[in-house]
């Protein structure tokens, strides 16, 4: 086993199975569970660029400034990729754009 832990919910949201997330979110799945890094399903999509997932979790109620092991957030994660549209997304559903992670870096700011 490799050293980081994944729930199903992580795992289909890394790997943008949208059907199967929504199939999990229907049945009680943990939204907010972290792994090892501390990232949530909510991390992982938006880092992964899978926009109806970063959607269909966040009307689930994840935690849109969950911080991982660095204190980044799903905004700061999707910023760092050029995830544009999922930086759209998570500023109008209320991401705190000024967190800063521990290099003191406002990721909202540097998008090109």
């Amino acid at each position: 086993m490799n050293s980081t832990i994944l729930t199903k919910i992580h795992f289909t949201a890394e790997w943008g199975h949208y059907e199967t997330a929504a199939l999990l979110l229907n049945h009680k799945a943990v939204i907010d569970c972290k792994n090892n890094a501390n990232l949530t399903a909510l991390h992982l999509s938006a880092l992964g660029g899978h926009k109806e997932i970063v959607k269909l979790l966040l009307n689930a109620g994840a935690d849109i400034n969950a911080t991982e092991v660095t204190n980044k957030t799903p905004l700061q994660l999707a910023v760092a990729h050029g995830h544009k549209d999922i930086v759209d997304i998570l500023i109008d559903k209320g991401a705190d754009i000024n967190r800063k992670d521990e290099q003191v870096q406002q990721h909202c700011i540097s998008l090109p």
